[in-house]
This record gives C-alpha cells, sequence and structure tokens, in this order.
C-alpha cells in the first residue's frame, strides 16, 4: 500500500512538473500541391492535390518537437475522395540495410523538427525541416530557411553543433543537410582552436575554420556546386545570452541569377563582427571586397587553391560592401525580425544603398495573425546626373524604388482564415504597381 502512495505521489509530482515547464500546442493546416515528383524525378500531375495537416507541437526545457501528420484528398465524381496510404508501413525487402532506411525515411515523413539544445550553445541537434541554420559566422550559409519546402510540408534535415570548449578540446564540429536522404544542400564546419596551450584565456580562443557546402537546384541534380570559405574568429565574449566575436574570411561563393539560373564565381574577402544578444537576438556587421566576381567554375581541389593563391594576402579593394543586420530567428520558421542595410561603395565612392526590414509573426492580434510585412528601400543615383535621386531621409517619405509586401491572415469562426496579400512596386519617379493575392487556410489552436 505504501509502494503505491509513493508512486501515485511521484506521478502527480511529474504531472505537475509537465503542467509547469511543458508546452503543447496543435495546428491544421491545409496545403494545395497540384504537382509532384516520381521516383524517376520527373514532374507529373498530383492524383490527390489536396491535402489537411495536424501539427502537434510539444517543448519541455531545451526539447523541443512538432509532427506533420498530412491526410490527402481531392474533389471527384464522388464529391470527396481520401488518400490514407501515407499511414501503410512500406514493404520490407531481405536487404536489411534497404528495409532500415526505408523505415526510417517513413517515420521522418511525420516529424516537422525535433530539437535539442540551442545553436548559441555548445551542443546543439536538430532534425527535421531546416528554417533557421547558420555555419559559422555565417560566410557562405546564413540564417538559412529551407524555402523548396512549404509551411505544413517538412523534410528530413539534419543540424549538429559539437563545440570542443564543451569537453575542454580544440576542435569543432557543425554540420547540415536540407534532407539525409535526398539532399539539394550538405555542408560543414570544421574549426580549430591552434594555439589551445597558451596559457592566456582571450588569445587561446582563436579558431582557425573551414566551412564547405555541395549545392544543387532543389529536384535537379544535374547542376551542382561547391561554396567554400576559410576563417579566423576570435570571440571577444561569449556566451549563451550574449557574444561578440571577430573573424575574417576567405570566401568562394556561386551568384545565382533567379531569371535564368545563370551562374558566376565570386572570390571575396571580409572582415567583421558577428554574435546575439538577448539570447535569440543575432547581428552582424563587416565589410565585403570582391577579389573577382567572374572567377573560373574548378573542381573541388582547384576551387582551394584558386581562392588561396587569389585571397591569402588581405587586400583592400576600390568597390566594396558594407552590410550590417540584427534581428530574432524562432525555431520553427514561423516568427522573425530583421533590420538590415548594404552600402556598395565603387572606386571610393559612395554608388548605392538600401534598407529593409521584414517581420513575420504567427501572434494572433484579434481576429488577425500570421502577418508578414517586408519593406526594401533602395537609394539609387541618377542615370543622367550621377546624383542621388533623394537624400536618405526625404526617402522614408516617398515611394521611389520601394517594394512592400504586406500579408495577413483574418480569422473567422476560430477555425477558418483568408489570407490577405498586397504587393506595392516603386519605381525611380515614385509610381507604383499594387499587387493583390486571396489564399484560404483552415487552422485549429
Amino acid at each position: 500500500m505504501q509502494n503505491r502512495k509513493s508512486l501515485l505521489l511521484l506521478l502527480v509530482l511529474f504531472s505537475i512538473n509537465i503542467s509547469l515547464f511543458a508546452g503543447f500546442g496543435f495546428d491544421v493546416g491545409l496545403n494545395y500541391t497540384p504537382t509532384t515528383v516520381d521516383d524517376s524525378g520527373t514532374e507529373i500531375d498530383s492524383e490527390y492535390p489536396f491535402s489537411l495537416v495536424a501539427l502537434p507541437s510539444f517543448s519541455s526545457g531545451n526539447f523541443a518537437m512538432e509532427l506533420n501528420a498530412p491526410v490527402f484528398f481531392k474533389f471527384d465524381t464522388s464529391l470527396l475522395s481520401f488518400d490514407y496510404s501515407n499511414y501503410s508501413l512500406p514493404t520490407a525487402s531481405d536487404d536489411f540495410i534497404e528495409t532500415s532506411l526505408l523505415y526510417t525515411k517513413y517515420i521522418f515523413s511525420f516529424i516537422n523538427y525535433i530539437q535539442i539544445g540551442s545553436f548559441n550553445d555548445d551542443l546543439a541537434l536538430r532534425l527535421g525541416k531546416i528554417t533557421n541554420s547558420s555555419l559559422g559566422d555565417g560566410a557562405i550559409l546564413y540564417h538559412f530557411k529551407d524555402d523548396n519546402v512549404g509551411k505544413f510540408d517538412t523534410r528530413a534535415g539534419l543540424q549538429v553543433k559539437l563545440d570542443g570548449a564543451a569537453t575542454n578540446l580544440p576542435l569543432s564540429v557543425e554540420l547540415i543537410t536540407t534532407d539525409l536522404f535526398n539532399p539539394d544542400l550538405l555542408g560543414g564546419r570544421f574549426a580549430i582552436r591552434p594555439i589551445f596551450f597558451l596559457n592566456n584565456n582571450f588569445l587561446n580562443k582563436l579558431t582557425l575554420g573551414y566551412s564547405v557546402t555541395y549545392n544543387t537546384f532543389y529536384n535537379d541534380p544535374s547542376t551542382s556546386w561547391f561554396n567554400i570559405a576559410y576563417d579566423i574568429q576570435l570571440p571577444l565574449f561569449k556566451t549563451s545570452n550574449n557574444s561578440m566575436i571577430l573573424y575574417y574570411d576567405l570566401i568562394s561563393e556561386e551568384i545565382t541569377d533567379t531569371s535564368d539560373n545563370s551562374q558566376t564565381k565570386s572570390l571575396s574577402q571580409r572582415f567583421g563582427l558577428f554574435g546575439w544578444y538577448l539570447t535569440s537576438f543575432s547581428y552582424d556587421a563587416h565589410i565585403k571586397n570582391i577579389i573577382e566576381d567572374n572567377a573560373y567554375h574548378y573542381d573541388f581541389g582547384k576551387l582551394n587553391y584558386d581562392l588561396l593563391s587569389k585571397t591569402i594576402i588581405p587586400q583592400f579593394k576600390r568597390d566594396f560592401i558594407v552590410s550590417a543586420n540584427t534581428g530574432y530567428y524562432s525555431n520553427n520558421g514561423l516568427s522573425e525580425f530583421t533590420l538590415g542595410s548594404d552600402i556598395q561603395f565603387s572606386d571610393l565612392i559612395l554608388d548605392n544603398y538600401s534598407v529593409n526590414l521584414n517581420i513575420k509573426s504567427s501572434k494572433a492580434i484579434g481576429p488577425i495573425s500570421n502577418i508578414s510585412a517586408a519593406l526594401e528601400k533602395n537609394y539609387i543615383k541618377d542615370s543622367t546626373t550621377g546624383a542621388f535621386i533623394e537624400d536618405f531621409i526625404t526617402g522614408f517619405t516617398t515611394l521611389k524604388n520601394i517594394n512592400i509586401n504586406l500579408s495577413a491572415n483574418i480569422i473567422f469562426y476560430q477555425i477558418n482564415e483568408i489570407t490577405v496579400g498586397l504587393t506595392i512596386e516603386g519605381d525611380e519617379l515614385g509610381n507604383i504597381d499594387p499587387k493583390y493575392s486571396l489564399g484560404y487556410k483552415f487552422s485549429l489552436l
């Protein structure tokens, strides 16, 4: 009897602990995907283009997770038909490894994300959709979000951080992939503290790092490329809540023209500061010199040789870019706030600059939720006179060279949401071209 009372007491204490420190949530989203890609990589029409997706979530301490459980359906002669085949276990084969991979992929298809720890800390792990990932100081990957995955879709991504400072080792490793089974991004950063043995708690934290990513276009592995970077970092101070880290980068990256997917290789140097404050806010400020903006495409080995031979000696170019940004990014990718600016100099003369602001919030304000606002103001010169069309302060009062994107969800009858959007583009004269959009989402909290 005494044992039963003790067990009951433990259960009550456990329940109280969960209720105090754990967080639960439940959303339902509606997807429409008219096409899909078959096993051969060919795009075909979806037999069941609609899906209703349940997103139950749980968090406690440093642990957080969200599941993804879709039900597919279509409208046809019988009014409505459902497809539950995604809940059928895959057929096992005689090959143990092949079957294990098959079942692993099946399980991952129901995980939106599982995250342990924060990536401001020395140890962290994330499985599932990649929504906010950086490598090192962000030379080739900075707050990366997998835009190839819809808001209510998931992929079997992975991000790992293991800083040797946690175990008093002079080595650090970061790994990332958008998909463990079919990645369009695969990369990592490896770093060493070469003078860790010095009896100096400041200089012995200096690190030498090497980052590399292997990239392809989504669902088009025929085109691939590497981005690489060498870095030197020196933390001025660093905790899980606040940090300031000095860095210097040598970067070889592919620049893609989104209009036709044409690419050029850029070699550059970068010097700046990055870090985080108030635990959840990050910042970066740097000067970037473009050493060569149309380098040759080499194989991996020659890429490294080309970068080192052309950029190993610090150079100051008369054309350079000054960038600064700060922001907050949630771990599920649904909320963010960023403020940034890019200033470009040509032959040591200010050529153009821009200010951009992005706000996204899933919190509701009355009947309005999922508010998204993006504003970009560009300051450019008149092509005839060479003078700026407007000064900095005046620019905030006009619609010249401005891009605004606004969207929000209006909730009615508690579970229905209408998504409304507005895009405004302003030309050099301040003439605007507004565009509107309308969508529907079913959401349950």
